[in-house]
């Protein structure tokens, strides 16, 4: 199969390329959380919740390696379109270094910080524990996920969103495999009980790793590189910081967030952190194509900006959005349908299932806005513009959240209801500004090209 053009291949057939795998591969990685959360419901209510608060802590992993991977496509991608393939090589390696150096950091800090956070939220004797056994084994692991989300911000970059989909299916299928394997033993292999869920983790994303590295020789990304290129170059490291700080930290706010929406629903309940948990992984299934989009939007804004075709910008952010219209309608129809039944599958407290469908409901309505919210913020990165969705994050993610949050449940004693709706009001308003953020960047684009072409 020949390989794209991301400069001057259509741009309906270039989404569907880069869309569409990238889709199907974070459909299995969906599952993948969704097959978790299946098998820690076997286990009992305890473990479920534990697994509920140990995500936005295990999401601090997941945010720092997908920021500075959307970084080091953004900067590979416009080195190609310039058609600077050495320095393309020359950043790909040293975000690998990079990479290496920020799981160590990320090690650390997480197995040090981790029973404070789980304290805050409520976890004390067995339950934390629990948590705690889940999560720590995660952090020993952590260098796998970064090197994966860094081979796959190199070859994004290339315009291959296929590689990462492979692994994402196989490692779908390996966790259904080794999920049981590991929680419940077979022959020499210990059962090792909620610890497993995270042991088949780590083992599934290992393999995740040596694959990608194998697709990133493959592409050439590499080529001519020698180990003094692995060397910590602090101006490059800059650069990759500069570029990858704010989407990681837009990431990071997201698990502040979850983070402070988990504090304000132990005011309820275990059962409501637990109901959140579950709702939270269904929804994601039904964002997924956004998901494609956003990818496909980054990679083809960033190498038609390199290679100085604004009008091919614009074409492609707006794209973006019509296509994300049509998933919207399509999931948040599925999301309202099916909701109640995909709950029931997980488990059968019936307090929880209410809980979790009331959150599907309001959330069936919110695929748009938060497609607008991401495609925006995809395209902003592309331009090497990403403090904008760093801005509108810690105000939709922290901010508004806590202030919202407060006053429903201190101030107006106002029940779980107000969690939901607070949530919905915030993402509305956070799409609101980000596309009027947008169109004014795709309007500033083009002046300065008939500007230059005038001149």
């Amino acid at each position: 199969m020949p390989s794209l053009d991301l400069v001057n291949d259509p741009i309906p057939k270039l989404f569907a390329a880069l869309a569409i795998p990238a889709s199907v591969g974070f459909f299995f990685t969906t599952m993948y959380n969704v097959t978790d959360t299946w098998f820690a419901g076997q286990l009992g209510t305890q473990e479920l919740a534990a697994l509920s608060i140990s995500f936005p802590v295990f999401f601090i992993i997941i945010a720092l390696g997908v920021g500075i991977s959307q970084g080091v496509t953004a900067l590979v991608a416009n080195f190609l379109g310039k058609g600077s393939t050495e320095q393309a090589t020359a950043y790909a390696s040293q975000a690998i270094s990079f990479g290496l150096l920020l799981s160590a950091l990320a090690t650390v800090t997480g197995l040090l910080s981790a029973p404070r956070l789980f304290g805050l939220l409520g976890a004390e004797d067995a339950y934390l524990n629990t948590a705690l056994t889940y999560i720590n084994t995660i952090f020993f692991g952590a260098f796998t996920f970064f090197l994966v989300f860094i081979f796959n911000g190199i070859l994004n970059a290339y315009g291959d969103t296929k590689s990462y989909r492979n692994v994402l299916v196989g490692l779908f299928f390996l966790n259904v495999f080794l999920n049981p394997l590991f929680m419940y033993g077979l022959g020499p292999v210990p059962g090792l009980g909620f610890r497993g869920i995270a042991l088949a983790t780590i083992t599934a994303e290992f393999l995740g790793m040596i694959y990608m590295l194998l697709r990133v020789l493959q592409r050439n990304a590499l080529a001519r590189c020698s180990w003094r290129m692995f060397r910590p170059r602090p101006d490059v490291f800059r650069e990759i910081f500069q570029q990858g700080y704010p989407p990681a930290l837009n990431m990071l706010l997201v698990a502040v967030g979850i983070f402070i929406i988990t504090y304000f629903l132990a005011h309820f309940s275990q059962n409501a952190v637990a109901a959140y948990g579950v709702a939270t992984r269904i929804e994601q299934i039904f964002l997924l194509p956004s998901i494609g989009i956003n990818i496909a939007t980054l990679s083809l804004v960033g190498q038609n900006n390199g290679a100085g075709r604004p009008e091919r910008v614009r074409a492609v952010y707006s794209a973006a959005l019509r296509y994300g219209f049509y998933v919207a309608v399509i999931g948040g129809a599925g999301l309202l349908l099916s909701g109640p039944w995909l709950i029931r599958r997980f488990t059968d407290d019936l307090e929880v299932v209410a809980i979790a469908t009331q959150y599907l409901r309001i959330a069936s309505f919110l695929i748009w806005f938060y497609i607008i919210l991401f495609s925006t913020i995809s395209a902003l990165q592309g331009l090497k513009h990403p403090l904008y969705g760093l801005a509108v994050g810690l105000v939709r993610q922290i901010v508004l959240p806590i202030i919202f949050f407060s006053t429903a449940i201190y101030l107006l004693d106002l029940g779980l209801l107000s969690i939901w709706v607070s949530i919905a009001i915030i993402v509305v308003l956070s799409a609101g500004v980000m596309y009027l953020v947008g169109k004014h960047y795709m309007r500033k684009i083009l002046a300065a090209a008939h500007e230059a072409s005038a001149a």
